[in-house]
C-alpha cells in the first residue's frame, strides 16, 4: 500500500512518487490484460462473422460472388 510514499509524495508537492514501482506495474500489466480480453473478444467476433459470410457466399450460385465479386483476366492484356 505504501502509505509512507503516499504521505512523502503529498507532503513534497510530488517530488516523491506517488505510485512504487511493484504498483506501477501491477496498474500496467492490468490494463494490459484487460486490453488483450476486449481485443480477443473482438477477434472471435471477427472470425465469426467471417465465417457466417464465407458461408452466405459460398451458397451463391454465380462463381464470381464466391470469389469476392470481381472478375478480372489473368492475362496482362489491357
Amino acid at each position: 500500500m505504501g502509505l509512507t510514499r503516499k504521505v512523502m509524495s503529498l507532503s513534497t508537492l510530488g517530488a516523491v512518487d506517488f505510485r512504487s514501482d511493484k504498483e506501477r506495474t501491477a496498474a500496467y500489466t492490468k490494463a494490459t490484460k484487460k486490453q488483450t480480453k476486449k481485443q480477443t473478444k473482438l477477434m472471435k467476433q471477427q472470425a465469426k462473422l467471417a465465417k457466417r459470410l464465407a458461408g452466405r457466399l459460398g451458397k451463391t450460385k454465380t462463381p464470381g460472388l464466391a470469389a469476392g465479386g470481381v472478375f478480372c483476366r489473368s492475362s496482362g492484356a489491357r
